[in-house]
């Protein structure tokens, strides 16, 4: 049976049961309508008075979007429905679309990049591959030597250069 402070906001337990706490619900349900009405995750904890909890009694937008990422109130995993399915479903989209995944880009220059064979080629040789396991070992450590990490981290960087090689036929003066 699941302990009280774990039961999300809105629902209870009672006799051993899950149920529904009405003027928490009424307040999830509120959330879910103003959001779907253009409100953001702040303006929406601002305006709510009851409190989210007896420790904790205010509301933030983090809260809110706990509450609209959460399942449960569509009756997932033996909650009772406070939310239908569809209106969680369109808060889901809402929030996709409000939030779509950030590309970052980095501009170089305006002049366009032409694709070009390598110039160097890498193949590590065991030094490369003992200062990983070195540094590897290093960072596994309850307490780490940050000069002796960051001299480890040149040496493996030297190495690593060493291990690259000119291309046949690159004119070495680029």
């Amino acid at each position: 049976m699941p302990k009280n402070r774990y039961i999300p906001f809105g629902y209870g337990i009672q006799n051993g049961e899950i149920t529904i706490i009405d003027d928490e619900a009424e307040v999830v349900k509120d959330i879910f309508n103003r959001y779907l009405k253009g409100m953001s995750y702040n303006q929406i904890s601002k305006i709510i008075t009851i409190p989210y909890m007896t420790e904790s009694p205010l509301w933030n937008k983090h809260r809110i979007k706990r509450i609209l990422e959460n399942p449960k109130y569509t009756g997932a995993n033996g909650y009772i429905v406070i939310v239908p399915r569809e209106t969680f479903e369109k808060v889901q989209e809402v929030k996709r679309q409000k939030n779509p995944p950030q590309i970052k880009s980095i501009i170089i220059s305006d002049v366009p990049i032409r694709k070009t064979p390598p110039l160097f080629t890498y193949e590590p040789n065991d030094d490369v591959n003992e200062f990983v396991k070195i540094l590897n070992d290093n960072f596994r450590q309850p307490e780490i030597d940050s000069v002796e990490i960051k001299n480890l981290i040149y040496k493996y960087a030297a190495a690593k250069y060493d291990c690259c090689r000119l291309q046949e036929g690159v004119d070495e003066s680029l």
